[in-house]
């Protein structure tokens, strides 16, 4: 039951009614429950456009394993804990938002 707890707290941000309108692929991040924290979230945050948050959450959404969960989990803790900003999580994921 804890990990069930831990893991709804992961996924896309939820859109803003602002951004809703914004995002092309806005269906694929809406078929998922929104998360505290996720893939954009360990990838950069603030420091990244809207466009790039938007390509890591449908990458999240279309990509999901228990593994890739786990994974960002400890890079929210570990950002945390050391107050750094977050950076791409590997080369796989960078490649593939570079086309």
């Amino acid at each position: 039951m804890l990990f069930e707890v831990i893991f709804l707290w992961l996924g896309p941000r939820a859109l803003i009614p602002q951004e809703i309108n914004k995002s092309n692929r806005k269906n694929v991040i809406l078929a998922v429950k929104a998360g505290v924290t996720g893939l954009a979230q360990v990838s950069g945050r603030r420091d990244i456009s809207f466009e790039e948050r938007r390509r890591l959450d449908v990458y999240y959404v279309q990509n999901w394993s228990i593994i890739f969960d786990i994974q960002i989990l400890f890079k929210t803790v570990a950002s945390v804990i050391f107050r750094k900003g977050a950076k791409i999580m590997n080369k796989k994921i960078q490649k593939w938002l570079n086309g």
